[in-house]
């Protein structure tokens, strides 16, 4: 039986088809998943960047991260002081 016989609603199934692949051509030519995939490469670059760092501080010496969080003003000078006189003690 020809595709006229089948009635209009089987217009779609065979249009369906053509504009995904219009879609996902245009996408590739716009450079969408080169843009997807240099995202998540960056992320993984900048993750590794932070876990050396977290593996450079277990290297320095405790008076440093002390000196460092204090400069950063994750700790009060009060708690710069108690950890101060706890470590040298």
């Amino acid at each position: 039986m020809p595709f006229f016989y089948s009635g209009i609603w089987m217009l779609p199934m065979f249009i369906m088809p053509i504009m995904a692949f219009l879609m996902i051509t245009f996408l590739y030519k716009k450079g969408f998943f080169d843009t997807i995939i240099n995202t998540f490469n960056e992320q993984k670059t900048n993750s590794n960047f932070n876990q050396n760092d977290l593996l450079e501080n277990k290297n320095k010496d405790v008076f440093e991260i002390i000196n460092l969080r204090y400069a950063k003003g994750e700790i009060s000078k009060e708690e710069y002081q108690e950890l101060k006189n706890e470590l040298s003690n």
